[in-house]
């Protein structure tokens, strides 16, 4: 299971480096974390609620200078939407295995009656911090998408809000992975050997 998860999440993680240099130029104006967008909702209403949470003021300097630009970066944020979504793809496999074996690891337990309550409520845990993963990878991929949609001439405001939403929901993945990882790694995998290591000691009694 250590190694799947290593494997999965370097790519990722080299990913959203690749992310985060490309929106550097924009520097976040608000640190107060995006909210869900609805379902359902249009371009337009997306675009309006992430210009409310950033608060942009731009002067007319400002509004040339990144009006001038802003076409040029749709099109390098089109090219990492486009590679992200087969390593996001790759991630929710690797998750998907991970969980399916620890439910057969609890299921073999549960047949020879080991306790597995604490197991189990790890397990609940990691699932919670891993559909908490998604659900930021879902608005990070929308907010790109937006990006790369809207007419960024028109509201120059609106598109400098939606890179801004798309840093912050960077930074979030990039925390969210560490802390599934760090998880993973020192609570679940030290409970399966101690779990190991107490079947092993049953074994030779």
């Amino acid at each position: 299971m250590e190694k799947i998860a290593r494997k999965s999440f370097l790519p990722i993680l080299l990913a959203l480096s690749v992310v985060s240099l490309v929106l550097l130029t924009s520097s976040v104006s608000a640190i107060s974390p995006p909210k869900d967008t609805k379902s359902g909702s249009s371009l337009k209403q997306r675009i309006t609620q992430r210009k409310k949470e950033r608060g942009i003021k731009l002067d007319e300097v400002q509004r040339i200078r990144f009006e001038s630009v802003c076409q040029i970066s749709q099109t390098n944020i089109r090219n990492l939407r486009d590679s992200y979504v087969p390593i996001a793809d790759k991630r929710s496999k690797a998750y998907n295995q991970v969980d399916a074996k620890l439910w057969v690891i609890i299921g073999g337990l549960k047949y020879i009656e080991f306790d597995t309550f604490g197991l189990e409520q790890q397990r609940t845990e990691l699932l919670n911090k891993i559909n908490h993963y998604e659900n930021l990878y879902d608005q990070f991929n929308e907010v790109l998408d937006d990006a790369v949609n809207m007419n960024c001439k028109a509201d120059v405001v609106g598109f400098k809000a939606m890179v801004e939403t798309a840093r912050i929901y960077n930074i979030q993945i990039r925390d969210q992975l560490n802390d599934i990882t760090n998880f993973t790694n020192d609570k679940v995998r030290q409970t399966l050997a101690g779990i190991t290591e107490t079947l092993r000691v049953r074994a030779s009694e």
